[in-house]
């Protein structure tokens, strides 16, 4: 059912929606409300698809037992002789089923990372808000390895850059972010000491986030003695420019950045801001009336505090979108 739903879902996409599944990039700017509902269909159709690989793998491993079965009881006559061939006919379509899911497969940083993050910057920036982006979801394990050896283990090293984004928030900062992996997976044998050979393998990935705030001196100056030796700072004329280098390791395939990370970035850059009036930013409610804190300082606070600490970035419904498509979206406001 899974594969029939998922193949149906594709059928439905318009032209420009399957060659983004097929090809995984995507280098455009559009209003936010249009990235949403652009990147929600291929969220849902992934979901589909990834069920479906499942249910494909589990056909794969019943039908080579049957097949194997099979072929021993047709040795000894029990079965008419067919009965194996028509097994494998329907295995080499289901791994030609399979090929075909996963040639459309995408990152996982798609669903699990930038989508809820620009659910995010919708309220943070404005669903009319341009963004320009980067995107390849491809997987990087299928691009070319740099091999070595390190410490005698064979070591096949990765290198990928999904996401590169810029988008003006409504306090007229730019946010600017990049988001890559670098993975390296380790295979190595060892002898045991009653003599046996042993294959061993471990997989490690340092999740890289770069963030650049830049904010207008009229309406934000920063704590320049309270800034720690990871945050950047460089004067250019009317703007300052923050920059936060976020490196996080982890073992094991198929991980991902938390989009909590990013987040935690970019409030710890609005911790050091100062409003027009020199007071700090961070700590400040954003409750408080417009007379003791101005529009920029009232944003601000949301970024500086830690309102996303138990943000619920999985409970986002990807099958059903009620986001719609405007005129005009093609539009750039971006530099190149």
């Amino acid at each position: 059912m899974s594969i029939k739903k998922a193949n149906e879902f594709h059928n439905q996409l318009d032209q420009s929606q399957q060659k983004f599944i097929q090809d995984k990039t995507i280098n455009a700017t559009y209003s936010i409300r249009k990235w949403l509902s652009f990147l929600s269909k291929a969220v849902a159709y992934d979901t589909y698809a990834d069920k479906a690989l499942k249910s494909l793998a589990t056909r794969n491993v019943l039908l080579i037992i049957s097949l194997i079965i099979s072929i021993i009881a047709t040795f000894f006559l029990i079965f008419i002789f067919p009965f194996p061939i028509i097994l494998g006919v329907l295995l080499y379509f289901n791994v030609k089923t399979q090929k075909k899911f996963k040639g459309r497969d995408m990152n996982n940083y798609l669903r699990t990372f930038y989508f809820p993050v620009l659910d995010v910057l919708k309220d943070k920036a404005g669903e009319d808000a341009k963004l320009a982006a980067s995107l390849n979801f491809n997987d990087p394990r299928k691009g070319v390895a740099v091999k070595s050896k390190q410490s005698g283990r064979n070591l096949s090293a990765y290198e990928a850059t999904y996401i590169l984004t810029k988008v003006i928030l409504k306090d007229q900062s730019t946010l600017e972010f990049i988001i890559g992996d670098l993975l390296k997976d380790f295979n190595w044998t060892k002898r045991s000491a009653s003599g046996k050979t042993k294959y061993k393998s471990k997989s490690k990935v340092a999740h890289l986030c770069i963030i650049k705030l830049s904010v207008s001196k009229t309406k934000y100056s920063v704590q320049t003695d309270r800034l720690p030796n990871h945050i950047g700072l460089e004067d250019k004329g009317d703007v300052l420019v923050l920059k936060n280098k976020i490196k996080i390791k982890k073992e094991g395939k198929g991980r991902v950045l938390p989009p909590k990370a990013l987040f935690d970035g970019l409030q710890e850059l609005y911790a050091f801001l100062l409003d027009s009036g020199g007071n700090p930013i961070h700590g400040k409610s954003p409750g408080v009336a417009d007379s003791e804190l101005d529009e920029a300082a009232l944003f601000a606070t949301v970024w500086s505090g830690t309102y996303f600490d138990d943000y619920d970035y999985d409970s986002f419904d990807y099958e059903d979108s009620s986001y719609h498509f405007s005129d005009n979206d093609s539009e750039s406001i971006f530099d190149s």
